[in-house]
């Protein structure tokens, strides 16, 4: 499945660069159009390149809650896009 958000894809390869994956991207979700989920934990440096390198994402984190774990990660705000690590 294709990416739908440039931005999301640059952090997405920023982090596969620095020794993670994508577990898997899903769709049809209300407020985003699809996520992109990491198998592992962001670590600080891949945070601050994706801070970095791509600007225009938005840093966000959840805390876990019955129905899902904890996870952080950026969204595409233009593109209704995101990405999701575990915390």
């Amino acid at each position: 499945m294709k990416i739908q958000s440039v931005s999301i894809a640059s952090a997405v390869q920023i982090a596969i660069e620095e020794g993670n994956a994508v577990k898997e991207i899903s769709e049809g979700w209300t407020k985003v159009a699809q996520v992109v989920h990491m198998t592992g934990k962001m670590s600080s440096d891949t945070q601050r390149r994706i801070e970095s390198e791509v600007p225009s994402l938005r840093y966000w984190e959840s805390a876990a809650t019955p129905q899902n774990p904890a996870a952080e990660g950026f969204i595409s705000d233009q593109d209704k896009v995101g990405l999701s690590f575990p915390r």
